[in-house]
């Protein structure tokens, strides 16, 4: 079995490298967008209610525009813009964060096929987020501002439907 295995991945994998080339001097546009929402009944502490339940709502959308170009074959920097917002509800308090990043990101695509890619993302820029509580039990509503230096890194797969549209499914991570 390990034998046939080893055969396959070598026929199948002996490729990759080969036909998986993104050309220097290609344009990259990348628009996103996600949305998700947490809607959960939880239990209620006994000093700021006798119900003994609440809804909680957790709710975070983000869009962003990356517009950049390949340097290299497979290796591209593209300049990035991002809107964020999260508003969580719970009980009677309501915190919403908004933030804003402009940065750069340089992207390496690991060839896995001839339509198929593993972006290897960083990025780095300006980080700006406000967050605002309201309808706190004890009253001490507010607004507070972090503006700084944002930086993380990013890992995926990617499809290319066609020669100049792809889709693209990532994991990040931010530190700001």
């Amino acid at each position: 079995m390990k034998q046939k295995l080893l055969l396959i991945l070598l026929v199948f994998g002996s490729g990759n490298v080969i036909h998986g080339q993104i050309p220097k001097g290609t344009l990259r546009v990348g628009p996103s967008a996600s949305f998700s929402q947490i809607k959960q009944q939880v239990p209620v502490p006994t000093l700021v209610s006798t119900s003994g339940i609440a809804e909680y709502t957790n709710t975070d959308l983000a869009t962003s525009l990356g517009i950049g170009g390949f340097l290299a074959d497979n290796f591209s920097v593209s300049v990035l813009f991002e809107y964020s917002l999260q508003s969580t509800k719970y009980f009677s308090t309501l915190n919403r964060t908004n933030g804003l990043f402009a940065g750069i990101s340089p992207q390496y695509m690991v060839p896995i096929s001839d339509r198929f890619y593993m972006p290897l993302e960083a990025f780095i820029g300006f980080n700006s987020q406000s967050a605002e509580v309201r309808g706190t039990v004890s009253g001490s509503d507010g607004v507070t501002a972090l503006d700084g230096l944002g930086w993380g890194a990013a890992v995926g797969i990617e499809y290319l439907v066609g020669k100049r549209i792809g889709a693209r499914l990532s994991f990040s991570y931010m530190k700001s």
